[in-house]
């Protein structure tokens, strides 16, 4: 897990830096709804490189001259150390973030009112509370806060907070910051992406509305700047001062956006998510050539010749495919093809299953191996392999 994030820090710090440099200084030109819809970059990004690890086709591997005393083993230490130090400030972090929306969801101390929606005297505007499901909180006094047309354009905002699931996005983009606590640019995007929710919401709500409804809405907003601060920032809510100031500043912004520069950032975003892609394999690639020479086995227990085929003076071959973890261990063991067919896997796999190589940097490479069972010293294989490891078994 650790690994494949560090592989990814180049392309997660591009692509946070572009969407907030869009955030910040572009939104009168491609509108908060359309950089909102940007962000599916992120996850589509990290999803390609990552799911189809799993699914390329097995790739010829050569391990080297079969070894089977036990070499010293690699000094893991440091590694080791790192590893626990960050599953420990993962967990932690997640562990805190958990707690105040614990915490926070107690100290509301919500109740049903008389048309069955939840209020809470500790807020003074409307928020969505929750995940699975989120759900509307109104301040219990919300109709002598705010007008009827105030009441029905921030309903609306809190509406489209639900509809577009932002509770549950946010929640998740809070975990991956989690995940990558190292990253400083994660946390800056996670705070980019809520303001750009909020104004993505904005824009829905004031769509095609005159002047005279802008203010009114931007007179709402000044008024729920009394919402406590204390609010976590996983939950939809009217934000803090720089958050206040940027929506004010976007509402009395009436420029149009312009089309032509959301198609031409689109288009630059997918392609570089086509190189991105592109890379990604030759990397991958590149990776499975060289791991031959970064994985190194450090023990291989021979496989034991089955007495049947002893008695019987049989001879014959297994090709196999596996997989080795980070710390050298076999694993994803698989028969791919054997002749007699099925005579020697049971001997084979458990041999296989306690081979141990050095660390291996690609934990979802396939490797593949072919074991001859030969029963004298002049015997030849009758299936001879240039593509794959091939070693010889004896009696």
């Amino acid at each position: 897990m650790l690994t494949w994030l560090l592989s990814q820090q180049l392309w997660l710090c591009i692509v946070l830096v572009v969407l907030s440099v869009c955030e910040r200084y572009l939104l009168p030109y491609l509108g908060a709804r359309f950089i909102l819809r940007l962000w599916w970059a992120l996850p589509l990004g990290l999803l390609y490189d990552y799911i189809p690890n799993d699914m390329k086709p097995t790739l010829a591997t050569d391990l080297g001259h079969f070894s089977v005393t036990a070499e010293a083993l690699p000094s893991t230490a440091w590694s080791f150390s790192f590893d626990v130090i960050y599953l420990i400030v993962s967990v932690l972090l997640l562990g805190l973030c958990f707690a105040q929306h614990y915490g926070f969801t107690k100290q509301l101390h919500p109740y049903k009112d008389s048309d069955n929606r939840l209020r809470s005297t500790e807020v003074s505007a409307p928020l969505i509370m929750g995940f699975l499901p989120a759900t509307l909180v109104l301040p219990a006094d919300f109709e002598k806060q705010f007008t009827p047309t105030q009441q029905t354009m921030i309903l609306a905002h809190e509406n489209t907070h639900l509809r577009r699931y932002d509770n549950q996005f946010s929640a998740l983009f809070l975990c991956l910051a989690c995940l990558n606590w190292f990253n400083p640019l994660v946390w800056v995007g996670f705070a980019s992406f809520r303001r750009i929710q909020e104004l993505a919401c904005d824009e829905v709500v004031l769509a095609n509305q005159p002047t005279s409804v802008r203010l009114d809405y931007g007179r709402a907003l000044m008024h729920s700047l009394t919402l406590s601060q204390r609010i976590p920032k996983v939950f939809s809510q009217y934000g803090d001062k720089e958050m206040m100031q940027q929506r004010l500043n976007n509402l009395r912004d009436t420029r149009r956006v312009n089309n032509v520069l959301q198609a031409v950032l689109a288009a630059g975003l997918l392609a570089s998510l086509s190189v991105y892609a592109g890379n990604s394999d030759s990397n991958s690639t590149t990776k499975m050539e060289s791991s031959k020479h970064l994985v190194q086995p450090v023990m291989r227990i021979e496989p034991r010749y089955p007495k049947a085929a002893v008695d019987q003076k049989i001879e014959g071959y297994v090709q196999l495919q596996f997989k080795i973890d980070e710390k050298g261990r076999t694993h994803s063991i698989q028969v791919l093809h054997g002749e007699p067919q099925g005579l020697f896997d049971a001997a084979s796999l458990d041999a296989l299953q306690q081979w141990t190589y050095t660390n291996n940097p690609n934990p979802n490479e396939l490797f593949t191996v072919q074991l001859d069972y030969l029963l004298g010293h002049d015997s030849v294989s009758k299936n001879k392999q240039e593509e794959m490891e091939q070693i010889t078994v004896g009696q």
